[in-house]
C-alpha cells in the first residue's frame, strides 16, 4: 500500500465496463492498478451482473475504486454513455472488463495529451490475446510506418476506416469532447467508428504505435461479428462525407477491395459448408444481382447453370 502512494497519481478516471466477466475483470483492474502511474480514480461500471462478479473483485474496492452497479442489463451502449457524466477529471478513459492494460499505459498516453493542447483523444497499438491470456502471434495493428499517426479532421479519421480502424476499447479521451458528440445508435455495434469519426470534428486524435495495452479474443465478446449490413452502412457514411475530398477515389477503391474481399469470404464459406452461392444474392433484375445493399453484377452463365442443375434436379424428384 504504501508503495502504491508513492507513485503519481493522474487527474484521470478510467472506467471499467463489467457484465458477469468476473476472473476478466479482476485481471484487468489489476492491471491498473498495476500502473507505473495511478489514475485518481477508478471506477467500475457494472451493467447488472448475477454471477458473483462483485465478489470476484470485492478485496479491490474501496479508495480510489468505486463500483457502480445496476438494477438489471441494459444494452451495451447504455453503460458506456453513463460514463458521460460521471468524471470530473481532465482525461478519461472507458475500458472493456476482458481486456488488459500495460504498466506503462497511462503514463505514456497522458503524457503525450499533457503535451499537446489541441490532441482530444489518443489510443494505441495493443497485443492480441486469446482467452486464457496469452498472446497470439499477432498485434492489434499491422506495424505503422511512423511511431504515432495524427488525424487532423473527421475525413482523415474516415479515410482510415476505410482500409483500417481506431483502436477503441482503450481510448484516451480529454473530457468535454466526447460529450459534443450525438451517438448515432443506428450504426448498431459499429457506432464506435462513427463516433470517432465524428469526434474529430472536434480537434486531432492520435494512434501510438506501442503496444501498450492487451486485446482479448474470446467466444463471449459481442463484437466477434459485424452484419454485413452495418458495415455498408458505415461505408455509406465515409463514401458520403469524403464526397470532394481529394483522395474520394482511393478511399471509394479502398471500400471495393473491403467488400470484395467479404464477398469472397462468405461464398468460400458457402462452398465449404455445401450451402449454394446464390444464398448470398437476390435478383432485382434479369442478370442483375445485389449482395444485401451493394449492387453487385454477377455473370448471368454462373446462375444460369446453378438454375439449370436446380431445375433438373426437382425435375428428377418431381418437387
Amino acid at each position: 500500500m504504501d508503495q502504491t502512494e508513492q507513485r503519481p497519481i493522474l487527474d484521470i478516471t478510467v472506467f471499467v465496463l463489467s457484465y458477469n466477466r468476473p476472473q476478466y475483470l479482476r485481471e484487468m483492474l489489476l492491471s491498473v492498478l498495476s500502473q507505473t502511474n495511478l489514475p485518481e480514480e477508478i471506477v467500475i461500471l457494472d451493467n447488472g451482473s448475477d454471477d458473483g462478479t462483485r465478489e470476484a473483485v470485492e478485496d479491490l474496492i474501496g479508495g480510489a475504486v468505486r463500483w457502480v452497479g445496476a438494477d438489471y442489463n441494459h444494452q451495451s451502449l447504455w453503460n458506456f454513455k453513463r460514463a458521460y457524466g460521471m468524471s470530473k477529471k481532465k482525461y478519461f478513459t472507458i475500458l472493456h472488463d476482458d481486456d488488459r492494460l500495460l504498466p506503462t499505459f497511462l503514463e505514456t498516453v497522458v503524457g503525450i495529451l499533457d503535451s499537446d493542447v489541441d490532441l482530444i483523444a489518443i489510443t494505441t497499438n495493443g497485443y492480441r490475446i486469446d482467452a486464457t491470456g496469452s498472446r497470439t502471434s499477432y498485434n492489434l495493428l499491422p506495424e505503422e510506418s511512423t511511431k504515432i499517426l495524427y488525424f487532423q479532421n473527421s475525413e482523415e479519421v474516415a479515410i482510415r476506416y476505410s482500409n483500417g480502424f481506431v483502436p477503441f476499447p482503450n481510448i484516451v479521451y480529454r473530457n468535454g469532447f466526447p460529450q459534443k458528440i450525438i451517438i448515432k445508435e443506428e450504426f448498431g455495434k459499429i457506432w464506435d467508428c462513427i463516433f470517432i469519426i465524428d469526434l474529430a470534428r472536434y480537434g486531432k486524435i492520435a494512434i501510438l504505435d506501442d503496444p501498450l495495452f492487451e486485446y482479448r479474443h474470446h467466444p463471449g465478446q459481442d463484437s466477434s461479428l459485424f452484419p454485413e449490413e452495418l458495415l455498408q452502412r458505415e461505408e455509406e457514411y465515409i463514401i458520403e462525407l469524403t464526397k470532394g475530398h481529394h483522395k474520394h477515389r482511393q478511399i471509394s477503391k479502398n471500400i471495393r477491395n473491403c467488400q470484395s474481399k467479404r464477398y469472397s469470404r462468405l461464398i468460400m464459406n458457402s462452398i465449404v459448408k455445401k450451402f449454394n452461392p446464390r444464398f448470398f444474392f437476390y435478383e432485382s433484375k434479369k442478370y442483375e444481382y445485389k449482395f444485401a445493399s451493394v449492387p453487385c453484377v454477377i455473370d448471368h452463365l454462373l446462375f444460369d447453370r446453378i438454375r439449370y442443375h436446380r431445375d433438373k434436379k426437382n425435375y428428377k424428384t418431381g418437387k
